[in-house]
This record gives C-alpha cells, structure tokens and sequence, in this order.
C-alpha cells in the first residue's frame, strides 16, 4: 500500500487541534454536527472545527502527505530534489537506488530492496504501515523550515537550534485565522465537490433523485475514526457519507473498510466486525512468484465466515507488459488457490501501483509504459473470470507516471491522507479513500489503513435491499416452519390462537401447529402463507403498507394484503416481501429487532436486517433408509468415502452402489430440523470444525446434538431438494461443480444452483460392493523375499505370538520377519519366519472381526492367499482372497498400538490401521556402488566431493572416489541409515521437508530422526527403490535427468526408472 513507524507528534497547528475535536475518540462516535442530514440551500454555512485549515494539511513534525510518520532530524545532501522519499527512514533516486535520508548512504539489505531475482515485500520498509511517497524537495523544505537550514545543509548537532516551537505553533495559527482551505496533493476537488459543499454534515437535498425515497428513521453511521486533518464522516441523502475538510462530500451511501495484510498480525475479525468495520481489503501477494501473504488465507476465509463484504489487492513490481502478464497469472494462481471467486467479492481486485524499489530493476516513469502493463493485468484478470477490478495509487503518482487518461478511468482507490482528496479525475461513481495510516481498531494490534467507500452519486440500487434480492418462483407446495435467524426463534400465531385478528409473533421452538404454515402458489410468483392450526391466512392488518402495520391471520380472501413474494439474499436467508402495492419493498419484520417470547411481527420497508430474515423450513416425512442422489451429476450418491466407519470421515458423490455407506436415515427433530444418519457406521451427516465459512467439510461424526449436524430440507416444485445446515444455512454442495466420482461435498452458500439440488428417494439397502480402485492397485510385483510388515501407525510391526496375529513395537527378530512369495495365480502367501506357518483366516465366510491365524503352509489352499493394493504412496491393503468382494483387510482394532494386540479382519475404510510397508531385508554387507540403469550408469555421488554437512546428492559418471561409495548400516526391522565413506555422513532430506521435490544431502547422525533411514523394495530386475521411513517418498532423479549432476529429491513412488538403483557391493 502507499506504504511508518510510530511518532511522537511534537505540536500541532491550530487547524489540526480544532481537528481532534471532531476525532472520533471511540469507535462509534461522529462530530455533533456531521450527524445532521439538512437541506444546505436553507442552512447557513456554519463556523466549525472544519471550516478553516492551515495550508498544509500534516503536523510540523510529519513528513508532508504523511500525518503519521516523522519528520527526519535532517536530510543528506546526498539526497537530490528530485528523488523519491518512500518512508521515514528512506528515500529512492533516480538511478533506484534505496538511500538513508539523514546519512545519504545507499541501502543494501535485501529484506529492504530484495535481489535481482527477488521482490522485496514493499512494506518492510515501514515495518507494515503505509506510507505516501511524496518527493525530496517537499521534505527538505518541510525540514528546513521546522529544523533549520542546517539540517538540509550540514550536519545538526544534538544542541543545534531547531525552528521555534513557538513560532512554528504561531505561524500555523495564523495560518487557521487566515481561512486559508489549502489541501495536501491539489487544490481540492472543487468541480467535483461544488455542488456538496457546506457545513460539516449539511448538504444539498439530493431527494429528487432518490425517486422520493422514505426518510429512514435512523442512519448507521460508520463506526471508524476520521482522520487528524478534518476529512469526517457524517450523514447525507439519509446515508452514511465521508466528507473533506472543508464539507464538501467525497461519497455517499459510505463504508468504513480496512485494508490489511501480514503486517497486522492474527486479527480478531469478529472483534473487529463489533467494533464496526464494514468491509476489508486483503492483500493476497506482491509482484510475481513470491506466493500468499502470510495472513491472506486466513483474512479471506475469516471475512467469508463472519459476512464481511471484502475485496483483493496486489503490489505491482512490473516495469513493462510482460511481468505484469505474470503478475495476472500468479494472482489468478492465488485466488483459485484461496478459494476466492468472482462472485465472492464486494469490493475489487486493486493493482496497487507505487514508486517501488527492487535491486537491479527501474520504477517507470512513462504514463505509455504504465498503460500497457495495467491494460495487460486487467486482460490476465479479465480472460479468468474476474471484472470486478481496479487501480490504486496515490494523488502525485496519479498526476505523473500513471497520469494517463485509461488508467484515470480505472482509479477506484486512492490514499491521500490530509483533510481533502487531491484527485479529482475520476470517472467511476464507486470509490474509495484511503484518508489515514494510522488508524485503531479492535481486533488488531497496532496502526491499520482506514477508507472510506461509497457513491459520488446516490445508487438507488444500493439501498433498495429487495432488487438486489433472488426472487423465488419454484418453492414447492408444502407445509412449513419459518425460523426467524434471531435466537432460534420461530414464527407462531400468538396462543395458538384460532380467531381473527390475532398476532403472529416469534416464539420459541416447540413444533406445535400454529408454528406450521402451508405456502402454496397462487400465481405471478406469489405465495400465500396459511396457518396449520387456524386455517387463517398471514395478512397485513387493514392493508396498510405503513411501517410498523401489524400482522395478523384473517380468513383467506384472496386480497393481495394475503399474498407474499419470496426473495433470497446471498446468505441463503430469505425475505417475505408483501405482494401488496405497486413497490414491493416491504417485508416482514420482528419488530425492533427484539428476540423477546412474543414479539409481534410487523411490515416494515426492507433494510436488510437479521429482523427481516429467515429459513424457510419444509417439514417432509422420510421414514426408513434414503438414498440421496445428486440433480447435477447424474447417477452419483451422497457417499460416506470408502465406507468408512470412523469418525472424521469425508462425505463425497459416487456412482450408487446400494451400499449402505450410501443410504441415510433422517431423524426427526422438530421444527424442521433433521439429523442425517448413515446407515452403515450410525454417524450423522456433520460441518467439521463447525465451520461457518464457505467450503467447510462435510464428515459425518458421533452425535454431539450441536448446530452443525442439524438440517433443514427446501424443497422445489421438481420434488428435489436443498440440504441447508442450521450452523450456518450453507448448503451441501458438490465442491466446484465437478461431476467426478469421488468429489468431495462441502458446506457452501446457497445459491439455488443444480450441483446443491438433491433427490432424497427411500431405498432398499444391500451390501456396498467394494471398488477398490479407490484404495489401490492389485499389485503382481512383490518380489520373493523376506520382508518386515510395519503398520502404516508407525514403529508397530506384524508379529508372531502362538497362533496369534498381533502387533507390536520393533523387535528385529524373527517373529516379525515374513517370506512373502508369489503364487502362479497372482496372490501371496505369507509364511512366518518364527513358526514356518502360513498366514491365513480360518474360515470361507470372513466377517467384521475375524482373527486371521497360522497354518501350515498350502500354497493352494486359498485360506493362505492374499492379495496385495498397493496405495499411491507406496504402502498395501493386505486382503485374504475368500472375502476380497465384500472388502475385509488386515486390520488393527481402533488403532489400539499396545504390544499383544491381536490384528482382525474388517471392511476396507481407508484408515492408517489398515495399510502397511513392506521393508525388505536384504544382505547388504560392506561397501557398495549404487548405480541408475535410467541415467546411463551414472551412480549417486556426493557433490563436488563434499566433507561438509549439508552438501547435497547427485549423479554423476563413475569414478573411484569414495564420495559414490556407500556403506548400508542396519538399524534393525528393514530400516537402514546409509553412509557416505569419505565423509562418514548419512543420507538425510533436508529439514525433514515432507513435500515433494525435497533435496536429499548428507548430514551426522542425528540418533534415530526418520528422515535418515530408508528401506528397500526389490524388483524383478534386480533393481531396488529405496524408500525414506519418513514419508515412504522414493529417491528420485530430479526432472528424470540421464545426464551427469542430476539432482537427487525424494518424491512420491511412482514406479518410474528414475526411481529404480542398482546396489552393488565392491
């Protein structure tokens, strides 16, 4: 952002104390006379602490444009004119370079000016806040006049005379006397704001183009600070308004908004939403390649949690069109990443466009240049979906590199923090002013950006809360609950009351008749809303459409006083808009907002209050197992994945297979509400985390009775239905509209689209029949040999007890080691290496909990044969063949790790007690060479022979040195540690990275840390993967390089020739 350290403000002139006064001290709190919405063409301009300002609008010990940082002590000679000062410690010249102000001495921290290949982050020059660069000859000037011309010249000593506090106080009252009305950064915004202007809240009667729109009783006022120089809010057009100092509107229908990043730390959003900010603006990155901002995932999925409208920025560190191109496609790279769509956001996407500086590289200066690289990152921005886009910068930026009239035309934000917004050339209704760095907030530590949004002209579309509504034309006919989205309040007649006239009002739950209303279609999108109980119809008393008319139940009479219209907002939430009248903008409302037992309902002109608002529950009867298919993705079922019995376990869409992971009971809980069963592990449909935001998984989970695993049904006039959660009325929705199998479902806003429309349907059940594709690959390829079964619960092995199967901690003996071998069908036997029996379950019919045993060894007997899936990350699904199509694998039981316990057999879930590595033992006595068949020869190698810790692995063409001579040192149960002999250091990847891509080198011994030892897996050439125990991740030549100086990574098993080596002894 137009990028302070903390000051201590010496003095301030006559104007800016006059200023204070009308500070709001405390969030919420504006100056008397900015409340006030009066005609200006009948009030006389009033004397105030905004009518007069001195001339330059900051403090005498502020750096010029910039309240909030200090003036430096001097500036160097060093420094010329015409040279950029970018914070309080800092200035840039003409050559880019980055000097200290008060020393002249160039700067050449990367944190501060980055590399040639590497962008700085442009805020760590002024530890995070922001800060308008203004030229060199303003501060010198500035300097001189309170310092002294010393301090511009020379040197100032510790006991040099300054200018005259005194004096310099003197001069800015006189300044204040003289009504002098000058601004920081151009004369104003005179043309613009002529017609505006006024004493501070009075101003022009705007009425008339209103189309006469009601007075509101109130306005809500925007709870930020104003800033030290007099630009306030106030009120105007019955609308929160943010005025310049001198009372001339800058925007009407106003928001107060924040703009943040990591340099506000972990921000308590809800503390802050409280304390009244209305909107923020995120920054997501800077330049290109240097990936998130450190807040920016959590800032969007805190905003899109708590309803806070947002948009995005981006610094720029583009000097032409082709890094701005890269600009575009990384920022696009990071929305998707974060989740943000267009339609997500309320505010733009901002290019925020600066004097930067980065080592090696030139600001430009020519408006042409600039034209092509915005023009080139709106065309990235545009192609990818996002319109919703503008330019930020700063008044002086605006009038010189980026004066050009395309770019004027895109400016929707601007900083400019004295009393008067300098830019005038805007050509966008909607804007923004970034009108002080310094302000306070609740829920953030420290100083934070305050702007001002709204309307130059008023927008009638912005306050007609219905027209920005989704009108619903398809509810189905049915009975129904209205839940208030106050206190879990629903909507009753008054007593259960049967006779005319009586009240409806909000009550609690209690799943009574009079809480129940039929709705039914009457034609031209209306609806009527009968109560079950009486028989009466929802009508406006006397068919006023005054606000605050009651609202009753009367007799039907098919009078459009009994008609209603359905709106939904962007919540899901819906609005009940009488069909009464020529404007149809008045809606039910809980009176005053008051949650009471009892509060009457009554009409009132809609104003998007959570007193207007409420979920349109269907009560429908669904007794015994339901499948639930979705409307989008034909043919796919709402499924438990892999049928899983745990908790935790992901809710996806798979093609229906009748098994009970995919069938549901919904349990009744009142008022609409369901919980939803699966069948087959009795755990409930659940948000997990009870996260309100977009996006949140749905898992099912143990009954907690809590918001996030109760439901509600709206359904539409096809039969089908929305799935809605009471936690946070998102919807179930197939994650990014995709009709593959196995796409995940999530909890997200409704928005009435195919991918969040079920058919709920009751349905036989029978047993899921196992696709195994989803867990793993048969695998041929085990070769013979002897081999250790670590459970994929690490350091717990497959052991022999008896003629038991248990698990157990690592012993390396012969009772936790196996001979697997192929039989001529493709399956596997086990034999134990202790007892000479063979693995096997004791009988044709495996059920849940089986025990698996020992036998003696029948290569034939199919009780002995099992086969193996080999998952994506290199470890097996041990299955016996006798219950391979009803999916029984060797199990764990509840992941229980003690020493002695017995392993079963059950339903393949996917969870870690089920999946093992197989950790051969081989004799790898001595020194050896290892060789890649795939990279010619070329055998792993220390680099550049390296002693030293941290060198890291290569191929390179044999040679007799010891830096490609390996020692293989046994650590007991398949695991090796392997040294390197001319360092005596082992092959480790580095800082344990879990990643792909991970660069292998060779580091002491670190006493047992995983990342150090390895196991093998033989293959029919007499090739091996070696694994690490850490994250069963292969060593892999990087980029599959034939050549000498391959880099050596560790990357997922693959199954690839860069993958396989050669040991060979010497």
């Amino acid at each position: 952002m137009a990028v302070k350290k903390h000051m201590d403000k010496g003095w301030v002139g006559f104007v800016a104390a006059a200023a204070s006064i009308a500070m709001l001290g405390a969030i919420g709190i504006v100056p008397a006379n900015a409340v006030n919405d009066v005609n200006a063409d009948t009030a006389e301009a009033a004397a105030g602490p905004f009518s007069t300002q001195a001339v330059d609008d900051t403090a005498a010990d502020a750096m010029p444009d910039n309240p909030n940082a200090a003036l430096p002590d001097k500036v160097s000679t060093n420094i010329a004119d015409n040279d950029t000062v970018v914070s309080e410690n800092y200035a840039v010249s003409g050559n880019g370079e980055l000097k200290d102000i008060e020393t002249g001495e160039t700067v050449t921290d990367a944190k501060l000016v980055g590399t040639e290949d590497q962008q700085p982050d442009p805020l760590a020059k002024t530890d995070g806040e922001s800060f308008i660069p203004v030229q060199a000859d303003e501060v010198k000037q500035k300097v001189e006049e309170v310092k002294g011309a010393a301090a511009v010249d020379g040197d100032v000593t510790a006991d040099s005379p300054s200018a005259d506090s005194s004096a310099a106080d003197s001069s800015n009252d006189a300044a204040g006397a003289a009504g002098s009305n000058g601004t920081t950064e151009g004369e104003g915004a005179a043309a613009d704001d002529a017609a505006a202007s006024g004493a501070a809240g009075t101003v022009s009667d705007k009425r008339s183009a209103k189309n006469d729109k009601s007075a509101q009783p109130t306005v809500k006022l925007a709870a930020l600070q104003n800033n030290d120089y007099g630009a306030h809010w106030g009120t105007y057009n019955d609308t929160a308004a943010f005025f310049n100092a001198n009372n001339s509107l800058f925007v009407q229908q106003a928001k107060g908004v924040i703009d943040v990043s990591v340099h506000q730390g972990t921000i308590d959003w809800q503390a802050a939403k409280n304390a009244g900010v209305e909107g923020a603006i995120i920054r997501i990155s800077y330049g290109s390649g240097n990936g998130l901002d450190g807040q920016a995932l959590r800032n969007i999925n805190e905003c899109k949690r708590l309803g806070i409208p947002f948009g995005i920025y981006t610094y720029s560190y583009a000097y032409d069109s082709a890094l701005a191109a890269d600009e575009g496609n990384d920022i696009v790279s990071l929305l998707r990443q974060t989740g943000v769509n267009p339609g997500d956001l309320s505010y733009p996407i901002f290019y925020d466009l600066e004097h930067w500086t980065w080592t090696g590289h030139s600001v430009p200066t020519d408006p042409n240049v600039y034209e092509g690289i915005v023009n080139t990152w709106y065309g990235k921005l545009r192609a990818a979906g996002y319109t919703n886009l503008g330019v930020y910068s700063y008044t002086s930026y605006l009038n010189s590199a980026l004066n050009k009239a395309s770019i004027h035309a895109k400016t929707r934000w601007v900083a400019q923090y004295g009393g008067t917004m300098g830019f005038t050339n805007w050509s966008t209704n909607d804007r923004g002013w970034q009108y002080t760095s310094g302000g306070s907030i609740a829920g953030i530590s420290g100083r934070v950006d305050l702007n001002a949004f709204g309307y130059r002209e008023y927008d009638s579309k912005r306050d007609d809360v219905i027209k920005t509504l989704t009108r619903l034309d398809d509810i189905a006919e049915g009975d129904y609950y209205l839940g208030s989205t106050l206190s879990g309040k629903y909507v009753e007649i008054a007593g259960g009351s049967t006779d005319n006239l009586a009240n409806v009002v909000i009550g609690k739950p209690t799943n009574g008749s009079n809480q129940l209303f039929h709705i039914k279609p009457v034609g031209k999108g209306a609806y009527t809303i009968v109560s079950k109980a009486s028989g009466k119809a929802i009508d406006i008393e006397a068919a006023s459409m005054k606000d605050g008319a009651s609202i009753i139940q009367f007799d039907s009479n098919g009078g459009d006083n009994q008609k209603w219209f359905f709106y939904r907002n962007s919540a899901g939430y819906v609005y009940i808009v009488s069909a009464y009248g020529d404007v149809h903008n008045k809606v039910l409302d809980v009176t005053a907002g008051n949650t009471a037992e009892g509060t009457r309902l009554e009409l009132w002109t809609a104003n998007g209050g959570l007193q207007q608002q409420f979920r349109l529950m269907q009560k429908v009867q669904l007794s015994g197992n339901q499948s639930v298919s979705s409307v989008y993705s034909s043919g796919k079922n709402l499924d438990v994945k892999a049928a899983s019995v745990w908790d935790a376990a992901d809710i996806d869409v798979w093609a229906s297979s009748g098994g009970l992971n995919q069938r549901f009971l919904f349990e009744d809980k009142g008022n609409g509400l369901f919980a939803i069963k699966a069948v087959h592990s009795n755990k409930y449909l659940d948000i997990y985390g009870a996260d309100a935001g977009d996006g949140g998984r749905v898992i099912q989970y143990r009954w907690t009775g809590a918001s996030n695993q109760l439901w509600y049904l709206q359904g539409d006039r096809k039969g089908d239905y929305a799935i809605l959660s009471l936690l946070s009325n998102k919807a179930l929705d197939i994650k990014g509209m995709s009709k593959d199998a196995g796409a995940a479902v999530i909890a997200y806003r409704y928005k009435g689209q195919e991918n969040q429309k079920w058919s709920i349907k009751q349905s036989a059940s029978r047993p899921a029949s196992i696709n195994w594709s989803r867990y793993g690959k048969k695998s041929t390829d085990v070769v013979d040999g002897d081999y250790f079964l670590e459970s994929a619960l690490t350091g717990h092995y497959v052991s022999t007890m008896g003629n038991k199967v248990v698990i157990g901690r690592a012993k390396n003996n012969s009772n936790q080691l196996y001979r697997i071998k192929k039989n001529s069908n493709d399956t596997y036997t086990l034999i134990s290496r202790s007892s000479g029996k063979a693995l096997a379950v004791s009988s044709t019919n495996v059920v849940n909990g089986d025990s698996p045993v020992w036998q003696d060894v029948n290569a034939s007997d199919s009780h002995q044969q099992w086969h193996m899936y080999k998952t994506s990350n290199g470890l097996y699904y041990i299955a016996p063949v006798l219950s391979e199509s009803n999916g029984k694998v060797l199990d764990v039981p509840a992941m229980n790790t003690k020493d002695g316990t017995e392993l079963d057999l059950w339903g393949i879930n996917g969870g870690s007690q089920q999946r093992f590595r197989l950790l051969q033992q081989v004799k790898l006595d001595g020194t050896h060479v290892i060789s890649s068949d795939f990279a010619r020869g070329n055998r792993l190698d220390i680099k550049a022979m390296s002693p030293y810790p941290g060198a890291e692995v290569d191929t390179w063409a044999p040679t007799k040195g010891k830096n490609q001579r390996f020692s293989f040192v046994s650590k007991g149960n398949g695991l090796y540690a392997i040294k390197a002999r001319h360092s005596g250091l082992l092959l480790d990847i580095r800082a344990m990275a879990d990643a792909d891509g991970a660069t292998v080198i060779q580091y002491p011994w670190t006493g047992g840390n995983r990342n150090q030892l390895w196991y093998l897996q033989g293959h029919a050439d007499g090739s091996y993967t070696i694994l690490s125990s850490m994250n069963d991740k292969a060593l892999d030549i990087y980029g599959m390089q034939t050549t000498p100086g391959g880099h050596i990574i560790t990357y997922r098993n693959n199954g690839q020739g860069n993958q396989h080596w050669r040991i060979e002894k010497e």
